[in-house]
């Protein structure tokens, strides 16, 4: 630690210079100046503070720097303090969809009055206006073409809110990396946008809840290969599965050929060990809940279909109830179960692993205690 403070402690005359630098970022000494672009009554009104190297600029300048960049907020001086604007603010409207190897600006997407929309992206929540590409050899509809412009459409039909794949990608890497919820995530967002008034802010949170559970969703389905058909590889593994696999353990094909799984004499070198083990602390209460709620991916990963499952569970729980005992150690047993397991749904869990690795590769829900 006193190596800490010590390496600390080297700064400290550095403050005053380190402030002057911090402060310079905030503006510049050619504000107000004519623009280099030479156009008539063009001055230095914008800076990027998103831009590494950006040098201040006239409206119409800013706009062309950030054609590749249009969600950048340009900082516009208004002659009492820099104001955080959009740039569809400044008169650009983006154009969503189009191959703009082709051109710029889609040639029929301006037949009507541009489309205003509200855009979640890393650096805040952008109140933008967009045309979409109308190109008669390329029609596509709305959904589509945000997508292909790495947009993430807040619902199918007319989203009024959106977001770019840059932000679901960031929160899915935060959370993981420090667990951070969802709406802390949008919290700093909107303070992004104004920290000082972030109230002010559209709320998107209960809209990013469903996107990113979707995009959570698919990202599992594409790391997991099955997005490029890994099943005919691994003909053994679950059909559909994305969850990953001990891949420690011997099986046949991938880390063990079938040469050596059919001489191999110490049959236990290349045998699958595994074990089962139960949870009764993953307890899940009646709550109030989405009756419709679905899993996005069902069976896929650890847990079976609640349509394979269930019915088996119906016709054992029924079986089981009626075989009468008369073991003492059995009703006290039932008395325990029905005391500490009230108001549960789900009672625990049960899973299965393999034996050298401890890997899960199989999980089901209870609810009937410990019996």
């Amino acid at each position: 630690f006193k190596g800490v403070s010590k390496s600390m402690n080297q700064f400290r005359p550095k403050f005053p210079m380190i402030l002057d630098y911090i402060l310079a970022s905030e503006s510049n000494s050619t504000i107000g100046q004519p623009c280099s672009c030479g156009e008539p009554d063009s001055l230095h009104v914008c800076l990027c503070n998103d831009c590494q190297h950006f040098e201040p600029s006239c409206r119409q300048c800013f706009i062309k720097a950030h054609l590749g960049n249009p969600w950048h907020w340009a900082e516009v001086w208004n002659g009492k303090f820099f104001e955080r604007q959009d740039i569809s603010e400044l008169g650009h409207v983006v154009t969503i969809g189009h191959d703009h190897h082709e051109a710029l600006h889609c040639p029929y997407g301006a037949v009507k009055d541009p489309l205003e929309f509200h855009l979640v992206h890393t650096n805040g929540v952008h109140k933008t206006k967009v045309y979409f590409c109308r190109c008669p050899l390329t029609r596509r509809d709305r959904m589509e073409l945000c997508l292909r412009s790495r947009i993430f459409p807040g619902t199918v039909a007319e989203p009024r809110s959106r977001f770019t794949f840059a932000v679901l990608q960031d929160f899915h890497l935060q959370t993981l990396t420090s667990k951070k919820s969802a709406y802390d995530y949008i919290f700093a967002i909107r303070r992004k946008t104004n920290n000082a008034f972030s109230k002010r802010v559209p709320d998107v949170y209960p809209l990013f809840l469903r996107v990113q559970r979707i995009w959570i969703s698919l990202t599992m389905f594409k790391r997991s290969g099955q997005v490029h058909g890994i099943d005919q590889h691994f003909p053994s593994r679950p059909a559909g599965s994305v969850a990953v696999p001990c891949f420690s353990c011997p099986e046949r094909g991938f880390n063990v050929s079938d040469t050596v799984m059919d001489t191999v004499t110490d049959e236990h070198l290349v045998q699958l060990f595994l074990m089962q083990d139960g949870h009764f602390g993953l307890q899940q209460f009646q709550k109030v809940d989405d009756p419709d709620d679905v899993s996005l991916l069902p069976g896929a990963g650890f847990f079976p279909r609640d349509s394979d499952y269930l019915p088996y569970e119906r016709d054992f729980i029924v079986l089981n109830a009626k075989q009468k005992s008369t073991c003492s150690n059995f009703n006290a047993l039932e008395m325990q179960n029905k005391l500490k397991f009230r108001g549960c749904v789900i009672t625990g869990v049960v899973a299965v692993e393999c034996g050298r690795h401890c890997v899960f590769l199989s999980m089901v829900d209870l609810r009937k205690g410990e019996r």
